[in-house]
């Protein structure tokens, strides 16, 4: 009893800290009725949970990264995305591991495991199918019918919560152990240097089966967009605004968010769906072309207007990352790919390549 006891006090003190910071967020969650909060941007809709759930196939399906299979993966997992992204649906559980526990249930079988390992090696299986079934989408058709499955059920008791394809990561979690136990029953019943021979193998095809190298696994910061390095060298604490405008939860707005780390000015962009004024403000301004945009900056206090004519080419998904996304939605862009006019433009105040700064002073 004192462990637990140990355990129940300090989740008291936790939250005895937490919750007078998060009151609000959790009466909204609590006691908000699942309409209001998607509408309000802190739960998403039913076809969020379709989009984000695992699909079988996933399971077997390795990285397009790979160095080796990757390309003849790629487009067929580009097209079998349901809406969603290549980093979040993959969720390969690897030949190796499945091979190394389909070798301890064939020793199950011959009755030669321990009885702890056969104990283990079920409770890993089971483990495995069990978060691998909670990965799957809230209904499987069959025909003109729908059969639920337990995640429709828990959506309408936690809206909040969209992306069970995490629970993939269980299955792999899973699917380890019991390869882990198949290998420890190997080191009981095998000599000491054909287990370790066994092992050096494995691990070597583990590494050869695992390996993901992104073709842009990392972004250089030594030498910044220089529209930003003017914009940090601008003294005042003044607020700026980026066009395109997106939303917050797009792809694209992060280049915004990450290159704000060195010019350190405020943002118009990025309301949350849930602040109802920020929102409501977003929508007014987010068009570059209404006529009435500069004169609702102006008043905000937005001193510079920066223009990126190549992210409007871009579209809601950076160019690095557009092999992650499906076809169709890697092909979008924001008006076309054209800077929309305005006539109430001042004349450029800077212009860096292809950006442009309007000063509003």
């Amino acid at each position: 009893m004192p462990f637990w006891r140990n355990y129940f006090l300090c989740a008291a003190v936790a939250g005895l800290i937490i919750i007078p910071f998060e009151r609000r967020w959790l009466e909204t969650v609590l006691f908000s009725r699942p309409g209001a909060l998607i509408s309000s941007g802190y739960a998403r809709g039913l076809d969020e949970l379709v989009t984000l759930s695992a699909r079988p196939w996933e399971y077997l399906i390795p990285s397009i990264d790979h160095p080796l299979w990757g390309r003849f993966v790629a487009r067929f997992s580009r097209r079998l995305l349901h809406g969603s992204n290549i980093p979040e649906q993959t969720l390969y559980l690897g030949f190796v591991p499945l091979a190394l526990a389909a070798f301890g249930w064939a020793a199950s079988r011959r009755r030669s495991l321990s009885s702890r390992h056969e104990t283990l090696l079920r409770i890993f299986s089971l483990g495995a199918l069990w978060t691998a079934f909670l990965s799957v989408p809230p209904y499987i058709p069959a025909g003109p019918v729908k059969i639920p499955t337990l995640s429709y059920f828990a959506f309408h008791v936690a809206p909040m919560f969209r992306a069970y394809g995490r629970f993939g990561i269980w299955a792999v979690f899973f699917v380890a152990c019991a390869a882990a136990t198949s290998l420890a029953h190997a080191a009981r019943r095998m000599p000491a240097a054909r287990f370790r021979a066994l092992c050096a193998a494995s691990f070597l095809l583990l590494a050869l089966e695992y390996w993901s190298i992104p073709t842009e696994f990392a972004v250089s910061v030594r030498t910044p967009p220089p529209v930003y390095s003017w914009l940090a060298r601008q003294p005042g604490d003044f607020i700026v605004a980026e066009y395109p405008m997106m939303p917050y939860d797009e792809a694209s707005f992060y280049e915004y968010l990450f290159w704000q780390r060195i010019h350190g000015k405020r943002l118009v962009n990025g309301a949350p769906r849930g602040n109802g004024t920020a929102w409501a403000y977003f929508e007014r301004v987010r068009d570059l072309s209404k006529p009435e945009v500069v004169s609702l900056l102006r008043d905000a206090g937005v001193r510079y207007i920066l223009v990126h004519p190549a992210m409007y080419e871009e579209g809601p998904i950076p160019s690095r990352l557009k092999r992650y996304y499906p076809f169709a939605a890697a092909a979008l862009t924001y008006n076309d790919g054209k800077v929309p006019g305005n006539p109430r433009l001042p004349k450029a105040y800077q212009v860096f390549g292809s950006d442009r700064v309007y000063a509003l002073d």
